[in-house]
C-alpha cells in the first residue's frame, strides 16, 4: 500500500513539473496496462468455455473399483472401466 501510494505520489510530481513527457509515459502504461488486462481476460474466456465443455461425473463405487481407487470416472462416450483416476491427473485409455 506504502508502495503504490509512493508510486501514484511520484507520478502527480513528475505530472506536475514536467506534463508533456510524463503524459507520453503515461499513456505508454496505460497502453501496456490494457494490454495485459486484454491477455488475462482472454485466457480467463478460453478457460470458461473449455470447462462449460467438459462433462466428467465422478461417482464413489468401492464395489466396482479397485480397493486404492473408489472413484469412478465417468464421461459420456466412454466406458467407465477404461478410464484410471490417479492422484496426479486423469488419464483415458481406448479400449479396442
Amino acid at each position: 500500500m506504502l508502495f503504490g501510494a509512493l508510486l501514484v505520489l511520484t507520478w502527480l510530481v513528475l505530472l506536475l513539473r514536467y506534463p508533456e513527457q510524463a503524459l507520453r509515459v503515461s499513456f505508454a502504461a496505460l497502453c501496456g496496462l490494457a494490454l495485459v488486462v486484454a491477455a488475462v481476460l482472454w485466457q480467463e474466456q478460453r478457460t470458461e468455455h473449455a470447462l462449460s465443455r467438459l462433462e466428467l461425473r465422478l461417482d464413489y463405487a468401492p464395489q466396482r473399483c479397485p480397493p486404492d481407487r473408489p472413484l469412478a470416472a465417468l464421461r459420456p462416450g466412454y466406458r467407465p472401466e477404461t478410464l484410471d483416476f490417479r492422484p496426479v491427473r486423469l488419464q483415458g485409455r481406448f479400449a479396442d
